[in-house]
């Protein structure tokens, strides 16, 4: 009963110290209510055409009218309780456990830590609710039916329901803290309830008695009976208490199993303190060390890259707020919390993440070397992440540029815009070669550039392994004619891109009737492509706001056509 009497002490601290672990319950708690208010809802237009039809199916029309639909709010918690805990209470309950357990790991209560860290897996914590919320109920039909006389039932009933509850008490805490599947949760829960039934009890009565021992006293027949002597609105207070009841008894009834389940791992190194010093250290460290495997050893690497990636994000944080006064301390703490996800998670994508954010940092403090070597290992080792091995390529081309080393910037561009054709930054690399002659300062040889632009983007359009690619590169098509002024080819690009799929048709109207305006000076085909993005998009956001195309060519937005009158009308 010691270790009863400690987990009560411990988990009570633990919820007054760590007030984030309410918060699963506090959700949960939340959601209930939500489903209460939708009933609420159910009579009260507009809300009634969908919602009273399926209440009238399930309940009767009655339970719409005042003031039975208040007292069918306090009795329609039942079902809500279960809907709630179905929907998220079951799983949040795995996030609390998974949050008690970072605590005892001594890591900081993070509940976004616990949700996105795949050690607490909706269905499993779902199915293994359903199965002790139906476990119990059975216990208590069985044992209320057998018994011989009502006053026997209602104890039989439940003592039945405590004790089915305790059996399988442990399997959501087990499921989260060991990783294990529902069947073998259930077993181990039947396991430890078996080694540890008094300690057990002491912690799974008194809150599953206490809110039983409310159901009974505000039953739905004293709510009914205290609405017509008092005020039907007094029903509300029931629900409330109902509501911070359950939350109260939730959250210290799986806080203290949790405490409890740790407790007992903790035992045997008290036990063996009489051992020798090294015997005896060995045997403390051993439970805490196979409670930490068992915790950790589901853990995927993709998640814990994830983890440490965003904790390095945390870091980085600070620098982006204010690069010009980040010192040199503050890079080096951000390189320090990127390298841990490439150590202790290679072969991730978040490992390679980390190596394109060390390269940028590197990059910001204009240590271009250091940054190339760090967006090369990206290619090197990661090849198979396409997206993220161009983006480390266009980076070291960045950094080429960055210094004026010219010739390896357009190389590499090259060499992305041959190996990698139809990805994004392929499609755009030929431009990108232009656009660095263009720094440079090397007007002709950019010229010659967007030439080389054109043929490689007519060469692809064939080729497309589908329409919307051929339409990608036809736009990019288009932007080379602009950027050597040939308008007249772009217009007619840009025209047969309009009908094309997977293309923007409103910007290519809006480019349209900005070349035939701004270049060619043509306002009678500029006003015919805004005219027609007005008529075919009237609602786009560009269309017809103030300081449109169509008032900066002087011509006012036109109105919306008159409806035509019915036949035979006036």
């Amino acid at each position: 009963m010691q270790a009863a009497w400690l987990a009560w002490r411990d988990g009570a601290r633990l919820l007054r110290s760590q007030r984030r672990l309410w918060l699963p319950f506090l959700v949960t708690c939340a959601v209930e209510a939500l489903l209460l208010v939708v009933l609420w809802l159910a009579p009260h237009p507009p809300f009634s055409t969908v919602l009273a039809p399926a209440v009238q199916f399930f309940f009767g029309p009655q339970v719409l009218h005042y003031p039975l639909h208040l007292w069918f709010l306090y009795d329609a918690m039942r079902y809500t309780a279960v809907a709630s805990a179905l929907v998220v209470g079951a799983f949040l309950g795995g996030v609390a456990c998974a949050m008690v357990a970072q605590a005892h790991q001594g890591y900081r209560v993070s509940l976004r830590e616990s949700l996105v860290s795949g050690q607490v897996r909706y269905g499993r914590m779902t199915l293994l609710w359903l199965l002790t919320w139906a476990l119990a109920q059975g216990a208590v039909e069985l044992a209320v039916r057998a018994a011989p006389r009502p006053l026997i039932s209602l104890w039989a009933g439940l003592a039945a329901g405590l004790l089915a509850q305790a059996l399988v008490s442990y399997a959501i805490p087990i499921a989260v803290f060991e990783g294990c599947i529902w069947r073998r949760a259930l077993w181990r829960s039947l396991r430890e309830t078996a080694r540890y039934p008094w300690s057990t009890l002491a912690i799974t009565v008194p809150p599953v008695m206490a809110v039983n021992l409310f159901a009974a006293w505000a039953s739905p027949d004293r709510a009914a009976r205290w609405m017509l002597q008092t005020d039907p609105e007094v029903v509300l207070v029931f629900i409330a208490g109902r509501l911070l009841l359950w939350l109260a008894a939730d959250a210290l009834l799986l806080v203290g199993l949790c405490q409890l389940w740790w407790l007992h791992r903790a035992v045997p190194r008290a036990a063996a303190s009489a051992r020798p010093r090294l015997l005896s250290a060995a045997a403390g460290a051993a439970p805490l060390g196979l409670a930490v495997l068992l915790l950790t050893g589901g853990c995927s690497a993709a998640y814990d890259g994830e983890r440490l990636y965003w904790k390095a994000q945390r870091v980085q944080d600070d620098i982006m707020k204010h690069p010009s006064q980040t010192t040199p301390a503050q890079f080096s703490r951000a390189v320090e919390a990127f390298e841990r996800v490439t150590q202790q998670t290679p072969g991730t994508s978040w490992a390679a993440r980390a190596h394109l954010a060390i390269g940028s940092l590197y990059a910001m403090q204009r240590r271009y070397d250091e940054a190339r070597t760090a967006y090369g290992l990206v290619p090197q080792n990661y090849n198979r992440q396409q997206d993220l091995s161009l983006q480390a390529r266009v980076a070291i081309a960045k950094t080429h540029e960055a210094q004026e080393q010219w010739a390896e910037a357009v190389a590499m561009y090259r060499d992305i815009s041959e190996y990698h054709p139809w990805a994004q930054l392929g499609l755009e690399a030929p431009l990108y070669v232009a656009a660095t002659y263009e720094k440079r300062g090397d007007a002709q040889e950019a010229q010659r550039a967007y030439q080389r632009a054109i043929g490689i983007y007519q060469h692809w359009i064939p080729q497309a392994p589908s329409e919307e690619l051929a339409a990608q590169v036809r736009l990019y098509l288009a932007l080379a004619y602009q950027r050597l002024g040939r308008w007249d080819e772009a217009i007619k690009v840009l025209r047969e891109l309009a009908s094309a799929k997977g293309i923007n048709r409103p910007m290519i109207l809006l480019a349209l009737g900005s070349i035939y305006q701004m270049k060619l000076r043509d306002p009678e085909q500029a006003k015919a492509a805004y005219l027609q993005l007005l008529e075919e998009f009237p609602e786009h956001e560009l269309s017809g706001a103030p300081g449109s195309p169509l008032e900066r060519l002087g011509m006012p937005t036109p109105a919306p056509a008159a409806p035509t009158p019915p036949a035979g009308g006036p």
